[in-house]
């Protein structure tokens, strides 16, 4: 992985919390926030929160909680601290593979799609592992294969032809959709307990424009555009607006996405 695949900086975050956020990640922060109410931990770590889409529906489901945000890029944690949540949130920049906590502090930790982008996944899994208080759960969501969520696999085939190469979407948000991998992972790590559920859910875009600005310059992927220079980023919103006007429509468009939901505990 790159160092500008980890990087939400600059414009990314507003645009990210704007576009990308309300059609893709909202639908699963609110699946992911149910499973949690079903065991109500009275603290909780939020590892790669993001701008807080996740946040905001902990926030809201479990309201006697005591909920820890935290995300390696500060940019990120700016927006959704800025934005808030319907009460209070601490929010504090963290590398999950060097946690700024003491052992056993929390009731559970959840990361809604931040597993992708670790380096170092069994050591952040121990990490999570050892700031889990006996009995607590380990949550966390990654994307399935690309072709289970077509809007993006439609992104990725117009990316190639201006990358000349897969792009940061197959590599790395659907670069970790194998499960006995992960499970070996957590096992090094001292994690077992693992359930898994493949979910579908439901992608719902404004335009084909929307989407296409939202995935150019909302995500890592601007930083790929960047470098070939120029005003290429917002000539890749015209191709990529393009390929999916063709395939979904100009205007309003649903369609399916898919993802796999862990969960590890109890511990």
């Amino acid at each position: 992985m790159s160092e500008s695949d980890q990087k939400f900086a600059g414009g990314i975050p507003e645009i990210y919390e704007s576009h990308v956020v309300p059609m893709t990640f909202a639908p699963w922060a609110e699946a992911m926030a149910e499973r949690l109410t079903r065991h109500a931990p009275g603290a909780l770590l939020e590892l790669a929160a993001g701008t807080g889409a996740l946040t905001r529906q902990l926030a809201d489901k479990l309201p006697d909680t005591e909920l820890t945000a935290t995300d390696l890029n500060p940019a990120m944690l700016e927006v959704a601290s800025r934005r808030g949540a319907s009460r209070p949130v601490t929010w504090k920049p963290a590398d999950a593979q060097a946690l700024p906590f003491g052992d056993a502090r929390f009731d559970a930790v959840v990361c809604q799609f931040g597993v992708m982008f670790l380096p170092d996944r069994v050591k952040a899994f121990r990490e999570a592992g050892r700031v889990l208080r006996g009995g607590g759960y380990y949550f966390f969501s990654v994307w399935d294969r690309i072709e289970t969520f077509p809007v993006e696999e439609e992104v990725d085939r117009a990316l190639q032809k201006v990358l000349g190469r897969e792009s940061f979407l197959k590599r790395v948000p659907h670069g970790c959709f194998a499960v006995e991998p992960l499970k070996r992972d957590l096992a090094q790590a001292g994690l077992f307990g693992v359930s898994v559920e493949p979910t579908t859910l439901t992608l719902r875009a404004p335009s084909a424009r929307h989407a296409a600005e939202g995935y150019c310059l909302g995500t890592p992927l601007r930083n790929e555009l960047d470098q070939l220079g120029p005003g290429t980023a917002q000539k890749t919103v015209d191709t990529v607006e393009a390929a999916l006007a063709k395939r979904f429509g100009s205007g309003p468009f649903e369609a399916p996405m898919g993802a796999i939901f862990f969960a590890v505990g109890p511990v």
